[in-house]
Protein backbone atom coordinates (compact mmCIF):
# COMPACT_ATOMS: atom_id res chain seq x y z
CA UNK A 1 0.00 0.00 0.00
CA UNK A 2 0.93 3.63 -0.60
CA UNK A 3 -0.50 6.94 0.90
CA UNK A 4 -1.03 9.87 -0.90
CA UNK A 5 -0.14 13.42 0.83
CA UNK A 6 -3.44 13.92 2.24
CA UNK A 7 -3.72 10.09 3.60
CA UNK A 8 -5.41 8.36 1.49
CA UNK A 9 -3.98 4.75 0.20
CA UNK A 10 -3.11 3.37 -3.12
CA UNK A 11 -3.92 -0.53 -2.65
CA UNK A 12 -2.60 -1.24 -6.26
CA UNK A 13 -0.15 0.22 -8.37
CA UNK A 14 -2.53 0.61 -11.00
CA UNK A 15 -3.72 3.88 -8.89
CA UNK A 16 -0.69 5.15 -8.73
CA UNK A 17 -0.33 4.73 -12.79
CA UNK A 18 -3.58 6.34 -13.19
CA UNK A 19 -2.67 9.54 -11.17
CA UNK A 20 0.24 10.85 -12.26
CA UNK A 21 0.80 12.41 -15.55
CA UNK A 22 4.21 10.91 -16.89
CA UNK A 23 5.70 7.86 -15.87
CA UNK A 24 9.19 6.34 -16.57
CA UNK A 25 10.65 2.95 -16.36
CA UNK A 26 14.34 3.04 -15.17
CA UNK A 27 16.91 0.34 -16.29
CA UNK A 28 20.44 0.27 -15.44
CA UNK A 29 21.42 -1.13 -19.08
CA UNK A 30 25.67 -1.16 -18.61
CA UNK A 31 27.99 -0.84 -15.88
CA UNK A 32 30.89 0.89 -17.43
CA UNK A 33 34.47 1.76 -15.81
CA UNK A 34 33.92 5.53 -14.99
CA UNK A 35 30.13 4.89 -14.25
CA UNK A 36 27.25 2.78 -15.64
CA UNK A 37 24.44 3.78 -18.23
CA UNK A 38 20.16 4.48 -17.70
CA UNK A 39 17.40 4.11 -19.57
CA UNK A 40 14.52 5.91 -18.63
CA UNK A 41 11.55 3.98 -20.69
CA UNK A 42 8.26 5.92 -20.88
CA UNK A 43 5.37 4.15 -19.91
CA UNK A 44 2.68 6.90 -19.72
CA UNK A 45 2.58 10.00 -21.19
CA UNK A 46 0.21 12.51 -20.96
CA UNK A 47 3.34 15.71 -21.85
CA UNK A 48 5.15 14.08 -24.73
CA UNK A 49 7.98 13.30 -23.17
CA UNK A 50 10.50 10.68 -24.83
CA UNK A 51 12.79 8.08 -23.82
CA UNK A 52 16.01 9.33 -22.84
CA UNK A 53 19.20 7.05 -22.10
CA UNK A 54 22.11 8.99 -19.79
CA UNK A 55 25.82 7.95 -18.50
CA UNK A 56 26.17 8.51 -14.81
CA UNK A 57 29.84 9.67 -13.60
CA UNK A 58 29.88 7.87 -10.45
CA UNK A 59 33.37 9.60 -9.39
CA UNK A 60 32.35 13.43 -10.57
CA UNK A 61 28.38 12.36 -10.32
CA UNK A 62 28.14 14.26 -13.58
CA UNK A 63 25.06 13.20 -16.15
CA UNK A 64 25.28 12.65 -19.51
CA UNK A 65 23.42 12.39 -22.34
CA UNK A 66 24.47 8.77 -24.55
CA UNK A 67 22.41 7.56 -27.75
CA UNK A 68 19.45 6.15 -27.01
CA UNK A 69 19.39 3.63 -29.93
CA UNK A 70 23.01 2.33 -28.23
CA UNK A 71 20.72 1.96 -25.10
CA UNK A 72 18.29 -0.11 -26.30
CA UNK A 73 20.24 -2.60 -27.82
CA UNK A 74 20.00 -6.28 -26.81
CA UNK A 75 22.90 -8.60 -25.67
CA UNK A 76 22.61 -10.70 -28.30
CA UNK A 77 22.46 -7.41 -30.83
CA UNK A 78 25.29 -6.00 -29.17
CA UNK A 79 27.54 -9.63 -29.60
CA UNK A 80 26.47 -9.76 -32.95
CA UNK A 81 27.86 -5.29 -34.03
CA UNK A 82 30.92 -6.76 -32.17
CA UNK A 83 31.72 -9.52 -34.54
CA UNK A 84 30.80 -7.31 -37.67
CA UNK A 85 32.45 -4.56 -36.65
CA UNK A 86 35.82 -6.92 -36.34
CA UNK A 87 35.63 -8.12 -39.79
CA UNK A 88 34.61 -5.12 -40.96
CA UNK A 89 38.04 -3.46 -39.84
CA UNK A 90 40.07 -5.88 -41.87
CA UNK A 91 38.02 -4.70 -45.15
CA UNK A 92 34.72 -4.49 -46.50
CA UNK A 93 32.58 -7.38 -46.75
CA UNK A 94 29.67 -8.61 -49.08
CA UNK A 95 26.44 -9.82 -46.35
CA UNK A 96 27.13 -13.00 -47.55
CA UNK A 97 30.77 -13.36 -46.70
CA UNK A 98 29.82 -11.81 -43.31
CA UNK A 99 27.39 -14.12 -42.52
CA UNK A 100 29.61 -16.98 -43.90
CA UNK A 101 32.18 -15.50 -41.37
CA UNK A 102 29.94 -15.45 -38.94
CA UNK A 103 29.11 -19.08 -39.37
CA UNK A 104 25.21 -17.93 -40.22
CA UNK A 105 22.86 -18.95 -42.64
CA UNK A 106 22.45 -16.64 -45.23
CA UNK A 107 18.32 -16.58 -44.60
CA UNK A 108 19.03 -15.60 -40.59
CA UNK A 109 16.98 -13.17 -40.59
CA UNK A 110 18.03 -11.74 -37.23
CA UNK A 111 21.53 -11.28 -38.56
CA UNK A 112 19.85 -9.25 -41.87
CA UNK A 113 17.63 -7.53 -40.13
CA UNK A 114 20.57 -6.25 -37.47
CA UNK A 115 22.66 -5.37 -40.27
CA UNK A 116 19.86 -3.15 -41.47
CA UNK A 117 18.96 -1.54 -38.22
CA UNK A 118 22.31 -0.16 -37.55
CA UNK A 119 23.02 1.09 -40.97
CA UNK A 120 24.43 4.53 -40.79
CA UNK A 121 25.58 3.64 -37.11
CA UNK A 122 28.08 1.41 -36.96
CA UNK A 123 28.62 0.33 -40.43
CA UNK A 124 27.21 1.43 -44.27
CA UNK A 125 26.07 -0.91 -47.07
CA UNK A 126 26.60 0.53 -50.98
CA UNK A 127 25.81 -1.68 -54.24
CA UNK A 128 29.21 -3.24 -55.76
CA UNK A 129 30.87 -6.42 -56.22
CA UNK A 130 31.74 -8.00 -59.01
CA UNK A 131 28.57 -7.63 -60.66
CA UNK A 132 27.59 -4.46 -59.24
CA UNK A 133 24.33 -5.91 -57.32
CA UNK A 134 25.89 -6.87 -54.08
CA UNK A 135 25.89 -4.73 -50.76
CA UNK A 136 29.12 -4.54 -49.63
CA UNK A 137 29.09 -3.73 -46.14
CA UNK A 138 31.97 -0.91 -44.44
CA UNK A 139 32.41 0.13 -41.36
CA UNK A 140 31.69 3.85 -40.13
CA UNK A 141 34.36 5.41 -37.65
CA UNK A 142 32.47 7.19 -34.77
CA UNK A 143 34.62 10.36 -35.03
CA UNK A 144 31.41 12.51 -34.72
CA UNK A 145 30.24 13.68 -31.58
CA UNK A 146 26.62 13.98 -30.99
CA UNK A 147 24.82 17.78 -30.06
CA UNK A 148 23.03 16.56 -27.07
CA UNK A 149 26.99 15.63 -26.16
CA UNK A 150 27.18 17.62 -22.86
CA UNK A 151 27.76 16.64 -19.33
CA UNK A 152 25.36 18.08 -16.79
CA UNK A 153 26.70 18.34 -13.37
CA UNK A 154 24.08 17.35 -10.09
CA UNK A 155 25.15 20.54 -8.61
CA UNK A 156 23.98 22.64 -11.46
CA UNK A 157 27.33 23.49 -12.99
CA UNK A 158 26.56 22.78 -16.65
CA UNK A 159 30.29 21.18 -18.17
Amino acid sequence: HHSTKDGRAFKGSNHIRNSSDCMYFLQKVANLEQGFEVLLSVQKERAGIKDQAFFINTKTLNIKNTDLQNAKISDKEEAFIEKVLKLLKEKSLSTSEILSALDVSRSDNFSRNTLEKFKGVFWESELGGENGRTFVWKSLKADSKDSNDKELSLFGDEL
